[in-house]
């Protein structure tokens, strides 16, 4: 005779939590993953907390929000502007619908999308690059009949572009599958007949670390190394398309896998979405996938990424646009209601 099934306990004790993990069927979970973590947030010792809740603050159609240096920027309504502190929105002009990428050098910050692009000093809405059709500068400064305004250059404004970033001494500006330089300390000016690494695929992010540039594109992500005057090589790092708008630049210290265990360099670097999961880049092209085997993200066309503090949970948050296609890994099955309890230190 089969004896009966034994009793499932009322509550299940759990010290930590390791994170959602989707790559298994849900009976297959260890105990310390969750098949799902809805308004919840896991902290650095891995408790999990109830997640704050919203309220809203302002009205309108609103993109390209990020905090550059010391102020934060966003449009709305197609303004670009100043999101103070006090949510206040103090605009600055007109840029229209399409994601804006931001740079900053010294206390001039720059931005540009594929419609336009400009810079912000002071607080003021200014031109970047020099209006109309460009100028020739040659090396010989005083011209003469004999000797010319010879071995010249033609200098124009940048190119709009739809991801830019600063590197030792230059603007890299993305324009389709052509990442563009701004000549060296002359940010507004670009010579039209050099200075341009040409790509098999659009590129979809730019990003800088110490010595090197992190390209992503529609196929691959690639590490750019050394600079523009010594010849930018080329390495393929990935092949796994990165997602527009996903990178945002966090401390190593925060997102090194190993940060734990050891000691970790001083420095900063993108962490980023790919069609492999989410990425952390650092000097040399070493790049870590810190959801490999863990998490399935669906196909994503673009993004909105931030990286945030708070009372121990360091987070990476990015809001994707599927463009039409699934937009979440779905399944079939119990559903279990649970509640959450911190037990005493008494047990």
């Amino acid at each position: 005779m089969a004896s009966a099934p034994p009793e499932l306990p009322q509550s299940i004790v759990l010290g930590t939590f390791a994170g959602i993990r989707n790559t298994v069927s849900p009976e297959r979970l260890d105990p310390k993953e969750l098949e799902a973590a809805v308004n919840v947030d896991i902290d650095d010792a891995g408790q999990v907390r109830r997640r704050r809740g919203r309220r809203q603050v302002a009205t309108g159609s609103w993109h390209s929000l990020r905090e550059v240096g010391d102020i934060r920027l966003a449009v709305r309504d197609g303004e670009l502007g100043i999101l103070e502190d006090s949510f206040a929105f103090a605009p600055l002009g007109t840029v229209g619908d399409a994601r804006l990428s931001y740079t900053r050098v010294g206390d001039t910050i720059y931005f540009s999308s594929e419609t336009v692009a400009g810079k912000i000093v002071n607080r003021q809405l200014l031109p970047w690059g020099e209006p109309g059709g460009g100028e020739w500068v040659s090396p010989v400064i005083r011209p003469t009949e004999t000797l010319g305004a010879v071995a010249g250059r033609f200098l124009t404004a940048p190119p709009n572009a739809s991801e830019i970033e600063a590197y030792s001494g230059r603007i890299y500006l993305a324009s389709g599958p052509v990442l563009w330089a701004t000549e060296l300390y002359l940010y507004d000016k670009v010579d039209a007949s050099k200075n341009f690494v040409f790509l098999e695929n659009d590129i979809t992010m730019v990003r800088a670390v110490g010595d090197g540039l992190y390209v992503g594109t529609t196929a691959q992500l690639l590490f750019l190394r050394g600079t523009l005057s010594q010849g930018l090589k080329a390495q393929v790092i990935m092949d796994a398309p990165v997602v527009r708008g996903s990178a945002v630049t966090v401390p190593w210290s925060k997102v090194h896998p190993r940060a734990r265990s050891q000691p970790m360099p001083e420095g900063f670097g993108p962490v980023f979405m790919t069609g492999d999961g989410v990425c952390v880049g650092l000097d040399n092209g070493e790049v870590y996938n810190l959801t490999q085997d863990h998490v399935v993200f669906p196909q994503a066309s673009s993004a909105a990424a931030l990286y945030r503090e708070d009372q121990g949970a360091n987070a990476y948050v990015a809001v994707t646009d599927s463009a039409g296609g699934p937009a979440a890994n779905a399944r079939i099955g119990d559903y279990v209601d649970a509640e959450i309890v911190r037990a005493s230190q008494g047990g």
